[in-house]
């Protein structure tokens, strides 16, 4: 088990973080899953190049925006720039919800932990998720691809973003 740093939970190396949530004081912990496909690790994802800037993910039908643009966002912004997003012939992008974009996790890498073969321009930092963090309103989930890591933030702070339809 090792601590991340700036972060208040820990997590076991090779697995992802999953719930519950256990809160003491400053201290969450989550309770790690391992091993096979439950987990969610891209690792045992097939992904395939579509030549226009996309990527699919064989196993679960997703269409992923290849390479975000760099530029950091609050999250209504983030949603605001996949729901406007034109791209490879489409206009049907959203901001991914949590388990979608996790899906994008591959911790056989680390710094940024995904597949760089499919996704070479992913850095090594949050990404944001439509998926709001219910126990305290104006928060939602992001995944860190540093890591690989899950974690929650106000939505007035600054992240990337990557579509999906």
């Amino acid at each position: 088990m090792r601590h991340l740093p700036g972060k208040s939970f820990f997590r076991f190396p090779g697995c992802r973080p999953a719930g519950p949530w256990l809160v003491a004081g400053s201290l969450m912990l989550a309770i790690a899953g391992c091993g096979g496909e439950e987990n969610g690790a891209a690792n045992f994802h097939d992904f395939l190049d579509l030549g226009d800037s996309t990527v699919r993910d064989i196993r679960t039908g997703l269409i992923w925006q290849q390479n975000d643009d760099g530029k950091k966002r609050i999250w209504r912004h983030a949603t605001q720039y996949c729901g406007e997003l034109d791209l490879a012939a489409s206009t049907e992008w959203r901001l991914p919800e949590r388990e979608d974009l996790r899906t994008l996790v591959d911790l056989a890498h680390f710094n940024p932990a995904v597949n760089p073969a499919f996704f070479p321009s992913t850095r090594p930092d949050p990404y944001w998720t439509s998926t709001r963090f219910e126990e305290y309103e104006g928060y939602s989930w992001f995944v860190h691809f540093g890591d690989g890591s899950e974690h929650y933030g106000s939505r007035t702070s600054t992240y990337l973003t990557r579509c999906v339809r």
